[in-house]
Order: structure tokens, then C-alpha cells, then sequence
């Protein structure tokens, strides 16, 4: 009977005082199937008849047959001629009439293009307080050091082949490194991608090792097994940083802590306007610098200065799994090897259609669309054309993206900003949108006397999320189905927030009422781009080709995006997953609701399942004026006392809260603590 394996020793980092990293594969996004893609390309372009895999592991042992007394010769004291001489060894094997100083030249220059991975800075910035940082590469002095120059990387010790005389697996090169760093072997931790040169070389030279398999592969038997073995460097974190708060690593950060975010928002202000991409991102509302997000892990978002944040922003609503899922992490990896658009239906589309017919009674047919703006603004597009009229009734305060004519009184990022209604859209259109107050049946039926047989649709937010979190008073809904049938409107949804957020068929199924049509976007894309409207079959069959009413796009329907969405949606599938959201937001509301009573504060909290908001006044909020009388100046310093405790809500008074399933116990806690100091050091 076989003797059972002795439990492998938990590794400790009491002893380790260096941390090394390998470059290409670890610190460089350039790994083996890039390698093949460049030997393919070099195929390519020199005419040669050859298995670029092949080349690649011929290359490969070119390359490991040069020892320490080659390395000596003044030959190889220039990358590129080493690589030359490789190239030329292939091709002899290979019988192949090939330039290899032109391959070699080829090889440097895509090498060159390589950037680091995004969680490389923040891992750098996180560790630098308590270890020295190395990298040693299989390369000359002066191609490595243009690579850390060009990404901005410093490392308190740079060994090279070049310097050591030798290629890894080479054990003399790890022993180069250790005199270097003037520590024993085993005080240094090395990093690495590939396990012969990275773990069979390291362990052999008697330093612990840390293999970074990002590709999920196996480990050969002749190499030894690592003491650490994660997918990427940020899963290094907490195994050597295991004191530090995981809410808020700003302790790993020191006195820099947002020292690099603030660099590369200066560089952006320069390229993108107000160097964001979408307004609220700017922090304009509440204040101070925006951090640039290098890595989101499960609950957390990580800045390029290594500070984790609980994150209450979720990308705006999509990552209801939380960040990286491996249920959507998974089935994109796998998408991506596919292609990433083809201009053509897919089998996934169709998959994604039918799972939201299935899930949205009122939804008999869809369109894919890029974003939530071209969803609504293309379904409105469809009510005129489908009833004949012009006029649109919308709601102060609801937000259905910036297509022209929308932007009325919207709320959102304009009311953060403080913008006007519409400068840019033609007073024509304008004219055409009628606007009343949110949870005033009353004033719609007002429109409709005013308006006979002119109003097309009537498009609501079933439950607000762009005044901040305001549900529908008993009733509303219910009115506004009733007023759009006797008078031959259409009834619009706008579920991009809240499609498959509080329900798995969406906002409407959990209230019973049955919309003419329904725009989607966020959840439904996995956290990727895209939207979707769809409805009545009647409707939804004037959409080009099938009917007048054109709308196209070159990424609708994205293969990306329909693997995220039938990820995602297959997870929320399951009938634990409302019921586990609704029991961590309500702890997070009870918690909060108790903060502000101890300090004192004067708070409404909304929340209708996941979705919150809370409003620094003491009146209800029912709709945007009832919002807009809140405290904006209060709820910014709520903000910047939470973002520096390690708690990332909406930089805005008007946005939502999102509570994810990745969100446990402890970071719901950590939460609620955070928001008792926060509220007491702003009172």
C-alpha cells in the first residue's frame, strides 16, 4: 500500500526579504502564444515554409544550449546577435533559407512593444515599502533597461545575462542575482511565468519560488512544485503583505500612495477631455483626484499605487458576479481564441436572444445593440415610427443616455455637473420632449389632455437610478400602463440599470406590468459593451430588414459580450442568488441607517433590492426635486472620508450604490465601520 504524500509545508515569508521577478510572461504582457504569433509573422514575411509552434521550441533549446563561457564571448553582449545566431541554428535544422539578423530585428521590435500587465504597478507600489525588488532577464543590459525605462519601472537591482554570464535555468544567474542583492538564497522569493527557466532554475539555486501560471498550465514532472502558485501577481498580495487591511492597502502604499494615479490623470487631461472617458468618472462633484484602476478582483477595484478599494461602483451596475468572475473570465478567454467580431450572427447571439425572451414575457423579440444610449434612442425611434407620432413624455431626474433630445432635465451626471438641460441639441428637437416630475401620475394625464393623439411613447425608469435610487410610489406604473393604452402611446421601459438587477426577468416581472418595449444594457452584457431593446413581436417587426425602421451597428451583438452575458445570466439563474443580494443589502442599509443615527447625521437611505442611495436630508425623496435638496456638499465628504478608509462609492450624489455578490460579510462590515468614522469626521 503507497505510503500517503506528507502535507506540504505552509509557506511563510517570515525569512523573505527580496522579491524577483521575471520580465517577458511576468512583468511584460508577452507570453508564449505571442512568441508564436511573432514566429508566424517572421514566417510570413521572409516567404518560409514552417510550423511556427516548432520554430518556437527549436528556438527554445537554441537558445538554452548557450552556457556561462558563451556569454563571456563579446558576441552575445548584444541581444540581437545572440538571437541572430538562434534564428540561424533553426533554420538550419529546418532546411530553411532564411535572414536571421532580419528575424532578430523583427523579434526585438515586437519585443519592444510589449507594456506590462495592469496589476504590475499596483503590485510594485504595494510590496516596495517592505522588500527589495528585483528583475532578472535572459537579455543585455541595454534592451532590459530600455523596457523598464519605456514602462516607467524601477527595481532596486537589474541583473541581466549579459552581466551574470549566464541563461537561466542556469543556477549561476539566480547566484548572481543573490550576491547582488548581498542576501542569502533563501531570503529571496523569484517570480516567473515559464517553469523550467522560473521554477526548475530558482529552486535549483535554493531560492523559494512563486510561479505565475496565467495560462492555467501544468506543471512538468521534472520540475520541482513551487512554494506559490498563483494566476497573476496580484494574487501574490496577500500571502506577502498577510498584516495588511484588505479594505485599504494604502500602509503598503506609504507617503506615494496616489502619487502614480495622479501622473497618468495629468497625462490624460491632456489627451481626453477632463482626461475621462465618461463625465461623473472626473470626481468634479465630490472632489479631489480620481484614482486610475489598474485590477478589480471579486469586491474590490486596485489603483496603479497598489490601494484596494471595496468597490460600491461596479462599472455603474454590470458586475453583479462582482470583478473577474471566473464564470465570465472563463467563457472569455475560450470567446477571445475565436475572434473577437465577425460582423456576422452567432450561435451565442442567438443563445443570448432567446435566454431574455425567455426571462421578459413582454420581450417577443430584440435587437443588440452597442450601449444603453443607442437602446433607448433607437427604440424611440421605433414608438414614433410604430404609432405615427413625435412627442416623447420622460421624467425629471431619469437619465436614458445622451442622445439628443434626452437630455432634458436628465439628472445623473448633468445634475452632478450641474450642466443645462440640452446646449447642442437643436431646439427642434428639444420641443419634442415633454418633461414632468417622477411619481406624478397626474401630470402625464395632464400631458395627454394637452397633447391628443401627438405623444408616441412615454419612457420611465421603472425604478429611478439617476437622481439617485428613488422607487415608484404604489400605483405610478400601474397609472402610466393605463394612461398609454387609452390614448395609443407605447410604454417604454428603461431597464439598463435595472434588467436582471433586483429580478431575473427585470423590474417589470417582479411588478406585474407588462411594458410595449424595454431597453437593456449592463448586466446583460457580462460587464462588456452593450444594449438591447426589444418588445411586442408587432413592434419589434418594423426593425430593419424585416421593416422600415433602419438601425445597424458594426459591434452589435459582439462575441464577447453575448459569451459575458449568458455567463452572467446563467449565475444569476440560480434561485439563491436575488435572495443572498437582497440579505447583504439590507445589512448594508441597516448598517449605514445606524451610523448616521449614532453620529447624529441627518440621512434618508433608498433601496429597492441591491440598488442604494444615500441622500444627506432629512425629508423623503420621491422624485429629482425632492434629490436635489439633499446636501451635495455633505455627501462629497462622505465620499473622500469613505475613498481614503478604502470604500469607493458613486463620485456623485445622484448615482447608485451596487451591491454584488462578490460583496461578503466582511466587506459589508468593513462598510459600515468605515461610514461610522466617516460620518462622525464630518460632522
Amino acid at each position: 500500500m503507497r505510503k500517503p504524500r506528507p502535507p506540504a509545508a505552509k509557506f511563510s515569508v517570515a525569512n523573505i526579504k527580496a522579491i524577483a521577478f521575471d520580465g517577458y510572461g511576468t512583468l511584460f504582457d508577452f507570453m508564449e502564444p505571442d512568441f508564436i504569433v511573432t514566429f508566424a509573422e517572421i514566417c510570413a514575411l521572409q516567404g518560409l515554409e514552417a510550423d511556427a509552434a516548432d520554430m518556437w521550441r527549436r528556438f527554445i533549446r537554441a537558445s538554452l544550449h548557450f552556457r556561462s563561457e558563451n556569454h563571456r564571448e563579446p558576441v552575445y553582449r548584444r541581444y540581437d546577435e545572440a538571437w541572430a545566431l538562434q534564428f540561424e541554428n533553426v533554420f538550419k535544422q529546418l532546411k530553411l533559407t532564411g535572414d536571421s539578423w532580419a528575424a532578430a530585428e523583427y523579434f526585438r521590435e515586437k519585443l519592444a512593444t510589449a507594456t506590462t500587465f495592469p496589476e504590475v504597478y499596483p503590485v510594485l507600489e504595494a510590496l516596495r515599502p517592505r522588500y527589495r525588488l528585483a528583475v532578472l532577464s535572459n537579455s543585455d543590459d541595454d534592451f532590459l533597461t530600455a523596457a523598464l525605462r519605456r514602462n516607467n519601472l524601477s527595481f532596486d537591482v537589474v541583473v541581466t545575462s549579459e552581466q551574470a554570464g549566464a541563461i537561466k535555468p542556469d543556477p549561476a544567474i539566480f547566484h548572481h542575482l543573490a550576491r547582488r542583492l548581498e542576501l542569502e538564497p533563501a531570503q529571496i522569493l523569484y517570480a516567473g511565468d515559464n517553469p523550467i527557466p522560473d521554477v526548475l532554475g530558482p529552486r535549483q539555486a535554493g531560492f523559494k519560488v512563486a510561479w505565475v501560471n496565467r495560462v492555467g498550465a501544468r506543471r512538468p514532472r521534472k520540475v520541482p512544485p513551487p512554494d506559490i502558485r498563483v494566476r497573476n501577481l496580484m494574487e501574490l498580495l496577500p500571502v506577502l503583505l498577510p498584516d495588511a487591511s484588505p479594505a485599504n492597502a494604502s500602509a503598503a502604499g506609504g507617503d506615494a500612495r496616489h502619487r502614480r494615479s495622479r501622473q497618468l490623470h495629468d497625462l490624460a487631461r491632456r489627451h481626453m477631455p477632463g482626461g475621462v472617458s465618461s463625465p461623473v468618472r472626473a470626481f468634479k462633484a465630490v472632489g479631489g483626484r480620481p484614482p486610475i484602476i489598474a485590477y478589480g478582483q471579486g469586491p474590490r477595484v486596485f489603483d496603479v499605487d497598489g490601494n484596494a478599494y471595496i468597490d460600491y461602483v461596479a462599472a455603474f451596475g454590470p458586475l453583479i458576479l462582482g470583478h473577474a468572475h471566473p464564470a465570465v473570465t472563463d467563457v472569455l478567454t475560450r470567446a477571445i481564441e475565436r475572434g473577437t467580431a465577425y460582423g456576422a450572427t452567432t450561435e451565442m447571439e442567438v443563445e443570448l436572444a432567446r435566454t431574455i425572451c425567455d426571462a421578459i414575457p413582454s420581450v417577443q423579440m430584440l435587437r443588440f445593440v452597442s450601449s444603453g444610449t443607442e437602446a433607448t434612442m433607437s427604440a424611440l425611434r421605433l414608438a414614433r415610427a410604430f404609432t405615427g407620432r413625435d412627442k416623447i413624455v420622460k421624467f425629471e431626474g431619469c437619465y436614458h443616455g445622451h442622445a439628443d433630445g434626452l437630455l432634458a432635465k436628465a439628472g445623473s451626471g448633468q445634475a452632478t455637473l450641474g450642466l443645462p438641460d440640452s446646449p447642442g441639441v437643436p431646439e427642434s428637437y428639444a420641443v419634442q420632449t415633454l418633461v414632468v416630475p417622477f411619481n406624478d401620475g397626474e401630470a402625464v394625464r395632464h400631458l395627454f389632455d394637452e397633447h391628443p393623439e401627438e405623444i408616441a411613447a412615454v419612457i420611465v425608469e421603472p425604478i429611478a437610478g439617476n437622481m439617485g435610487v428613488v422607487p415608484p410610489e404604489p400605483g405610478f406604473l400601474q397609472r402610466l400602463r393605463e394612461l398609454t393604452h387609452e390614448h395609443g402611446s407605447l410604454l417604454l421601459f428603461d431597464e439598463v440599470i435595472t434588467g436582471f438587477r433586483l429580478h431575473y426577468g427585470g423590474v417589470q416581472t417582479m411588478f406585474g406590468i407588462e411594458p410595449d418595449l424595454t431597453c437593456l444594457g449592463k448586466i446583460i452584457g457580462g460587464g462588456l459593451p452593450i444594449g438591447a431593446y426589444g418588445g411586442r413581436r408587432e413592434i419589434m417587426e418594423m426593425v430593419a430588414p424585416q421593416g422600415p425602421v433602419y438601425q445597424a451597428g458594426t459591434l452589435a451583438g459582439n462575441p464577447l459580450a453575448m459569451a459575458a452575458g449568458i455567463a452572467t445570466l446563467g449565475a444569476l439563474a440560480d434561485e439563491t442568488a436575488y435572495p443572498r443580494l437582497e440579505i447583504s443589502a439590507i445589512v448594508l442599509e441597516d448598517g449605514l441607517r445606524r451610523a448616521a443615527e449614532e453620529t447624529e447625521t441627518p440621512v434618508r437611505i433608498n433601496r429597492v433590492g441591491s440598488l442604494l442611495t444615500i441622500f444627506f436630508t432629512d425629508t423623503p425623496v420621491t422624485d429629482f426635486a425632492s434629490a436635489k435638496r439633499s446636501d451635495t456638499g455633505r455627501y462629497a465628504a462622505f465620499f473622500r472620508q469613505m475613498f481614503s478608509r478604502g470604500v469607493f462609492l458613486p463620485p456623485s450624489q445622484f448615482e447608485a450604490m451596487f451591491v454584488s455578490l462578490a460583496h461578503g460579510d466582511d466587506e459589508i462590515a468593513q462598510t459600515i465601520e468605515a461610514a461610522r468614522e466617516s460620518l462622525a469626521a464630518i460632522r
